[in-house]
């Protein structure tokens, strides 16, 4: 598992009252085979590692599930990261008006690269036409 995201407790309005909508993240650098599996193999992992992490029931069944594919999918950050990162901030200074924000660089989340965006809007905005 490479996360977790509880969807109904973020999001009003994604799950009845009643249900819980989890999305869960399988595979990556630590299970690249993970992608090949198939529908019914993926589920029933990831109804074995709910039942592990979170004591749901193993003969529980979902009353919804969607697979999604994604590959590549996302950026998983290795050791020296942060060199290359300010190597390439580096030599970007050197280039005005080039700015690089999304998700390979300093989060994967939403809200980081939302963050990200904002920085380089606001530099936009200060800088000269």
């Amino acid at each position: 598992v490479l996360g977790c995201i509880f969807c109904s407790s973020l999001f009003d309005g994604a799950a009845p009252t009643d249900r819980i909508l989890i999305r869960l993240m399988l595979g990556g650098r630590r299970d690249p085979e993970a992608v090949a599996l198939g529908n019914a193999e993926l589920i029933e992992l990831a109804r074995q590692e709910l039942s592990a992490m979170l004591g749901i029931r193993p003969h529980a069944k979902p009353c919804f599930v969607h697979v999604v594919r994604q590959d590549p999918g996302l950026p998983q950050y290795e050791l020296g990261h942060l060199d290359r990162l300010a190597a390439i901030e580096g030599r970007c200074r050197r280039l005005p008006g080039l700015h690089l924000a999304g998700s390979a660089y300093h989060g994967i989340p939403v809200g980081k690269v939302i963050a990200q965006a904002d920085r380089v809007a606001e530099q936009l905005l200060r800088s000269d036409p």
